[in-house]
């Protein structure tokens, strides 16, 4: 960061001339609420230099609005001693400068920042807090409510178990297949659970009250993978019959069946704007298929083993595919070409997860390591180990904010990665 050290020292205001921001003392009116009391930048400067992380954290965000020489405080907050103001530092230049870019900052500062995000690795911030022995057997699949409150596990042992991801107290044990679980997902409305099982069912439940709702029978397929529809009205999965079934998740009716594969399907996913479904197979296939007619729209080829997951980006124009060949692929799907290959794992790729935003890839693997991919510069950002060598991981999924992790082994365990937990903001004063 010392490269901002004396462009910050230029930007330092006279210490007792008031800005438009500042609250002067003795004036009649209220201060605004997020004021600062204590002289403008340079009180701002002071609460950053120590005291309570909540009020660091504030002076922050309210660093922000001092242009250059506040930004440069913002900059420095990343080699803070407290990992919760690095953390916050790091996401408001983040989406200040990438997520939501001001544009009226300058293209000069704009690039100096950006550079400085890319050297800088929030990853290492995490803590993980390690859940052993949960299930019986291999946890094979995840699911994470869309609000964040739920995490749902399915393994071996034949149970589907739903947790409160933020204290991780088990709410229900869901029993009834007689046969592994090797897949589970959640509905948008964060109401629908669905699990499916090598005991050729899918189950339909009640996520808040653990109810079965209805059971669906597919008596020729072993169901290796699921995923719900954005509407959350219908439901794919495919297995060792080799085709995709396509179900109407409230009445358990078959709406399609699409079949090419040569060898079971083991990976299923929904385009985000629902027009596509992809399929990945043992065969080493990848097949993507328009939603609502069910024509075949290409085959991308290039992975050599099975396929072990899909997802769409966002904009579902691209395609993500990882592989017991130890890499994962992003395909572009209008060229139906090949544009990234990402190699780091040293051992079978069982899970892919993506951020919202389409940025930060998450991958499981038999290495033990969760690995963070930043896309958009093709690189391997940072490994999560959580010191358990010899575990091998079978399954990986992320909040919708990125700021936690699960994942989970052939041993049963569950460990879950977290980002910095911020403190309460403190109360404004006189408040």
């Amino acid at each position: 960061m010392q490269r901002f050290a004396s462009w910050s020292e230029s930007k330092r205001e006279e210490p007792r001339q008031p800005r438009r921001y500042d609250a002067v003392l003795g004036g009649r009116l209220p201060a605004p609420p997020d004021s600062a009391l204590l002289g403008g930048l340079a009180g701002v400067r002071q609460r950053l230099a120590g005291g309570e992380p909540a009020y660091q954290i504030t002076a922050l965000t309210e660093a922000l609005r001092y242009g250059e020489a506040g930004i440069a405080l913002v900059v420095a907050a990343l080699d803070a001693d407290i990992a919760a103001v690095q953390w916050r530092a790091y996401q408001l230049l983040r989406y200040q400068f990438e997520a939501a870019p001001d544009l009226s900052i300058p293209a000069r500062l704009s690039r100096d920042i950006l550079a400085v995000l890319r050297g800088y690795n929030p990853w290492a911030l995490f803590t993980h807090e390690r859940w052993s022995a949960v299930h019986d057997g291999p946890i094979a699949s995840l699911a994470i409510a869309p609000d964040g409150r739920f995490l749902v596990s399915g393994s071996h042992d034949k149970t589907v178990k739903v947790w409160n991801l933020y204290t991780g107290q088990l709410l229900y044990t869901l029993a009834g297949h007689s046969d592994w679980v090797s897949a589970v997902a959640i509905a948008p409305n964060n109401r629908t659970l669905v699990s499916g099982s090598v005991d050729r069912t899918i189950k339909i439940w009640d996520l808040k009250t653990g109810a079965l709702r209805h059971i669906i029978t597919s008596p020729a397929n072993f169901v290796k993978s699921l995923a719900i529809g954005p509407e959350g009205r219908t439901v794919v999965s495919g297995g060792v019959d080799r085709t995709l079934n396509i179900w109407d998740l409230a009445s358990g009716e078959m709406l399609r069946i699409l079949a090419g594969h040569t060898i079971f399907i083991s990976s299923v996913a929904i385009a985000p704007d629902g027009s596509a479904v992809a399929s990945g197979s043992a065969d080493g296939t990848l097949k993507v298929w328009d939603f609502r007619s069910g024509r075949l729209h290409c085959t991308l080829r290039g992975l050599p083993h099975l396929i072990s997951a899909v997802c769409f980006s966002p904009d579902s124009r691209s395609l993500i595919a990882s592989s017991h060949d130890k890499t994962i692929q992003v395909w572009d799907l209008p060229t139906a070409s090949l544009r990234q290959r990402l190699i780091g794992h040293l051992d079978a790729v069982n899970d892919i997860s993506l951020s919202p935003d389409g940025s930060t890839l998450f991958s499981a693997s038999f290495d033990g390591a969760v690995n963070v991919w930043e896309l958009r510069q093709q690189r391997l950002w940072h490994s999560l180990n959580d010191g358990a060598s010899q575990e091998r991981l079978l399954a990986i999924a992320a909040t919708a904010d990125g700021q936690t992790l699960v994942s989970s082994s052939e041993s049963g365990a569950i460990t879950i990665w977290r980002a910095p937990r911020l403190p309460s903001a403190p109360a404004s004063p006189g408040s």
